[in-house]
């Protein structure tokens, strides 16, 4: 990570490489956007970590990246908690951005015109330093 990382930085506690749940989450704040980063499955048994990482981003302000560059799948339960976060950041005025998807998850993406929606980059500075 860059300098620009703040003290404020909260891991969801992991088990095993990905956690029992099979997904690691940390956030950290970078410039006035909260950096929300999983590794492993996004799916509906590890979803409950994410959402948690992602309503402590929400508290703080209303513009998030979600770094999914060690995200292995994202199955539907995923998927709506992205459309999800992105309309609730929207309605305040905010965005959901997403960093660094992998082919895979890109495609899913695209075949469900989520990419259309919500704005992905190809890496994390890229997401942060965008205004929306």
């Amino acid at each position: 990570m860059n300098g620009s990382l703040h003290a404020d930085r909260r891991r969801f506690p992991a088990g095993d490489a990905y956690g029992e749940l099979g997904l690691a989450v940390d956030l950290e704040e970078r410039h006035d956007v909260s950096v929300v980063t999983a590794r492993g499955v996004i799916d509906f048994w590890s979803v409950g970590p994410l959402q948690e990482r992602l309503n402590d981003a929400l508290q703080a302000q209303p513009r998030v990246v979600l770094d999914l560059r060690d995200v292995s799948l994202v199955d539907s339960t995923g998927l709506g908690l992205l459309l999800s976060v992105h309309e609730r950041t929207a309605a305040e005025g905010g965005w959901l951005h997403l960093a660094a998807p992998n082919p895979l998850v890109k495609r899913l993406l695209q075949t469900t015109e989520l990419d259309r929606r919500i704005h992905t980059y190809p890496t994390v500075t890229a997401a942060v330093a965008s205004l929306g």
